[in-house]
């Protein structure tokens, strides 16, 4: 009985070992039919996407930097200063008129030649300035005029003449030495300048000096 019961589980053993060599063969047909299955989904994944290429592109080269110059219109355009508000000049007052000055009067001189000689010897007088300065209308006019008067060596009003002066106030008169008024001596001539129309006094020149050296 013994040799029975080891026959039969020598049996068991072997169809067990069959069984499971058939279970590891089908186990092993599975996996390389999922491989497969894999590898072929793979492959056909790899098919539809688009070949990469590779294409060495050339590095983009840096432009040069262009100076762009600012467009003045682009520019705020400054505000404009305040005008400075000048305050008004005051007034000035206007310098009163100064009165006329009346014209001063030219100078006056006067002259004589020769200062000495015999009696009746010529002589020649001449001055200026005979006038009181006022203008006249008329140039020609002769307002003012000379008294010329002699007088001895004692003081003697001894002989006497006169001419018209100028506008200008010049005027010139010849006269003879009086020859039978005296003796020889000095003689004294004076010169008056005068208002002809009043005869008023405007002046008298200084006295002239004649000698007298003889009557003729």
């Amino acid at each position: 009985m013994a040799a029975g019961a080891f026959a039969r589980m020598g049996a068991f053993w072997q169809r067990l070992r069959a069984r499971r060599g058939a279970f590891i063969a089908f186990n092993l047909v599975l996996i390389l039919v999922a491989g497969a299955v894999i590898a072929a989904g793979v492959f056909l994944s790899l098919k539809d996407q688009p070949e990469e290429r590779t294409v060495a592109t050339e590095a983009p080269r840096e432009k040069p930097a262009v100076e762009v110059s600012p467009d003045p219109s682009s520019e705020p355009s400054p505000e404009p200063s305040p005008i400075p508000v000048e305050p008004s000049p005051s007034p000035v007052p206007e310098p009163s008129p100064t009165p006329s000055k009346a014209p001063e009067p030219p100078p006056r001189t006067i002259s004589m030649h020769p200062t000495s000689g015999p009696g009746n010897t010529q002589i020649e007088l001449s001055g200026t300035g005979c006038t009181d300065g006022r203008p006249w209308k008329d140039p020609n006019a002769h307002t003012h005029g000379v008294g010329v008067t002699t007088y001895n060596p004692q003081g003697e009003s001894v002989a006497g003449d006169g001419t018209a002066a100028h506008p200008d106030g010049t005027w010139r008169l010849p006269m003879n030495m009086c020859g039978g008024c005296g003796g020889p001596g000095d003689y004294s001539i004076i010169v008056r300048c005068i208002e002809n129309e009043s005869g008023n006094l405007i002046f008298e020149y200084p006295p002239q000096k004649f000698t007298k050296t003889s009557n003729s």
